[in-house]
C-alpha cells in the first residue's frame, strides 16, 4: 500500500511541479524513452559530465530520449535512487533524488514537523532544476496521507487524502 501511495504521489508531485503557477520555470520536460540501456549509445561528453558530477554512482542505466536529443540515466548513489536528464551537449536538465526523512535537510524537517507533528515522513523526493531545489514530501498518520511541496522557503500542502477515501476507491490495505 505504501509503495502504491508513493507511486501515486510521485505522479501527483511531478504533475504539481509542472502545473504549479509559482513554479512555472520548473517544468520537467516530458520524457519518452525510445531506446533501452542496452541499445543506447551515449556520447562521451555526456558520460564524462556524468562521471564528473556523480563519481560514486553505481548501477547506471542509460536511455535515449526523443530520438537521441536527450539522455536519461537512472542510478544509485549513497543508497538512493537518482534520475538525471541530460541535453545532447551534456548539460543537466533535471536531477531527481528519491530519499527519506533522514535525507531531508534539518531546517526543512523542522518546518514539516512543526506543522505536521503527528505525521511520519515516509519519503522525501528532491527535484533540482534551473538552480531550483524543490522537495516533495509524503507524510502519513493513522488517518491518512499528505503530500507537501517545499520550495523557496515556502511549504505548500499539495494533497491530503484519508485512508477512508482510499477504501472507497479500493486502494486501502485489506
Amino acid at each position: 500500500m505504501k509503495k502504491l501511495f508513493i507511486s501515486l504521489t510521485l505522479t501527483l508531485a511531478i504533475t504539481s511541479l509542472i502545473a504549479g503557477k509559482s513554479l512555472a520555470q520548473v517544468q520537467l520536460p516530458e520524457v519518452t524513452v525510445t531506446t533501452t540501456s542496452t541499445g543506447a549509445v551515449v556520447d562521451q561528453k555526456i558520460t564524462d559530465a556524468f562521471s564528473k558530477s556523480f563519481s560514486t554512482a553505481s548501477n547506471m542505466q542509460w536511455y535515449s530520449v526523443d530520438n537521441n536529443k536527450r539522455y536519461l540515466v537512472n542510478f544509485t548513489m549513497d543508497d538512493l535512487r537518482n534520475h538525471v536528464l541530460y541535453t545532447k551537449k551534456g548539460a543537466i536538465i533535471y536531477h531527481i533524488i528519491y530519499g527519506f526523512e533522514k535525507n531531508l535537510p534539518m531546517t526543512l524537517n523542522s518546518q514539516v514537523k512543526g506543522k505536521y507533528g503527528a505525521y511520519s515522513i515516509t519519503s522525501a523526493i528532491n527535484v533540482k532544476q534551473n538552480q531550483r531545489n524543490i522537495w516533495m514530501i509524503n507524510l502519513e498518520d493513522t488517518k491518512g496521507y499528505v503530500l507537501v511541496r517545499m520550495a523557496d522557503g515556502q511549504m505548500d500542502e499539495m494533497r491530503k487524502i484519508t485512508k477512508a477515501q482510499l477504501e472507497l476507491v479500493g486502494l486501502a490495505k485489506n
